[in-house]
Order: C-alpha cells, then structure tokens, then sequence
C-alpha cells in the first residue's frame, strides 16, 4: 500500500489527511456520503471565507415567515444589496443558512446570514455613525430587511458551529419538505486542494509544521480506510469572542 496525503488549504485552516491505500483515492467517504458532504462542504466554505480571526463579522439572524420561503433567494438578494450600500462595498461576500421551525406550531424560519464586512465597517457607514445606540443599530437593519433582524458577532470556529447546527436541525425539520434548499452562496472563494508531492511541497513551502496544530486524530473513512488527520491554524485571535454593540 502507498502513503497518500491530501491537503485542503482552507486559509485560516489547513486540514492534512495522511492514509495508506491500494487505490488512489481522491475523495474520501465523508466527502460524497449525503449529509456529511454538505456539512464537510459548509465548514470548508466558511473556514476559506469567514476564518479570519482579525475580522470581526457581523452575523444577522433575519426572521422570514415560512410563507416566504419560496422568495427567499430575491430577499437575500435584496438585502445584500442594501448592505453594499451601506459600506460601499459592491462586491460582497455572502453565506447564509435557514433555520427551520423545531415545532409545527411555529410560523417563521430565520435565516443566518454572514457577510465579509466587517461590523466596524457598517458601524461607522454615514447612516449609523451618528448614532451610537445598540437598539438604532438593529432598528436600522430591521427596517432594511422588513422584519426582525438580530445580529451577533463570533468567533470563526463558533460561527462554524452555529451554522452546521442549524443546518443539522433543519434537515430534521417537518417543514424541510417545503424547503429542501438551506444553503444560499455567493461569490465565495473555493478551498485549495493538493495531493501526495504537490501536498508535501506545499506544507515545505509554507513552512505548515511551524503553525499550530489545532487537532489531531485518526478516523476510519471506508474508502481510504485509516486516515490521520491534521488541522493547523495559521492565525491566533486577536479580537473578543462577543461584540458589545455600544462600542461604537
């Protein structure tokens, strides 16, 4: 059997897979089994685009009734519109996943959303730099979206959690059926992906080894069999988990 190694440089992350195997495999099981490709594939997105633990993001959670699903990519859509108005920024970066009702009873989803701009960015825009109240700043956003909006502000590793969890949730929701699409995306930069030498010259030329290395643990995938897993930081935090909107 041959020693194989597959990178996946998500940016701020890099996951090394070492494993021994008589096919050349490219793709693990976890990869392309439904449900575990769509969260490999969210975590992976999230890490490439939102991992940068110098930026602080703000995380909007938009209420939508469940009669508004059917027009959930025009309000998204519009949304991130408003928003690029706000910063000034015409090329935004966008993720969002819905959150299904846990109950039948229940009559609105909400919808997680992160951007690339950062909050201090909308904070200090023409419309919210006059006015420095928590209330106004969610108030203002309300109204651009039309409905509750709540926003928080995460590390990358727990916007990752949330978003995988809602995620996880919905699939299990009654209302799922109505709404098989959660996911919504735009302009999001892929992971690199690298193999056996092209793998080894990368981690060499990085100077990968000198990161810290977050995890380690070892796995039983069914296509590659035993598969040692590496995950590198290549950045330390350096802002507060939680934001406290009166700052600005």
């Amino acid at each position: 059997m041959s020693k194989q190694t597959k990178l996946v440089d998500c940016g701020s992350k890099i996951f090394v897979y070492d494993y021994q195997s008589r096919k050349n495999v490219r793709d693990f099981a976890f990869e392309t089994r439904v449900g575990e490709k769509e969260i490999t594939n969210l975590k992976r997105m999230m890490f490439t685009n939102f991992g940068d633990d110098n930026m602080l993001l703000a995380n909007f959670v938009l209420k939508l009734p469940l009669s508004g699903l059917n027009n959930i990519n025009d309000r998204l859509e519009g949304f991130i519109k408003q928003l690029q108005k706000v910063s000034g920024d015409s090329a935004i970066k966008y993720l969002a996943v819905v959150e299904l009702p846990t109950s039948q009873n229940e009559t609105d989803a909400y919808i997680n959303l992160i951007t690339d701009i950062e909050i201090f960015e909308l904070a200090q825009s023409d419309e919210l730099a006059a006015n420095h109240n928590e209330d106004y700043f969610e108030e203002f956003f309300r109204e651009l979206w039309g409905s509750e909006v709540f926003i928080n502000s995460h590390s990358p590793d727990e916007l990752v959690d949330i978003f995988i969890r809602t995620y996880q949730d919905s699939l299990i929701s009654y209302y799922y059926q109505y709404s098989p699409f959660l996911i919504f995306h735009n302009k999001l930069s892929k992971p690199k992906i690298l193999f056996d030498e092209d793998a080894e010259t990368h981690i060499i030329t990085k100077n990968l080894l000198s990161y810290p290395n977050l995890h380690t643990e070892e796995i039983y995938d069914n296509k590659a069999g035993f598969v040692i897993v590496n995950i590198y930081s290549k950045q330390s935090k350096s802002y507060p988990v939680e934001l406290d909107l009166n700052w600005f």
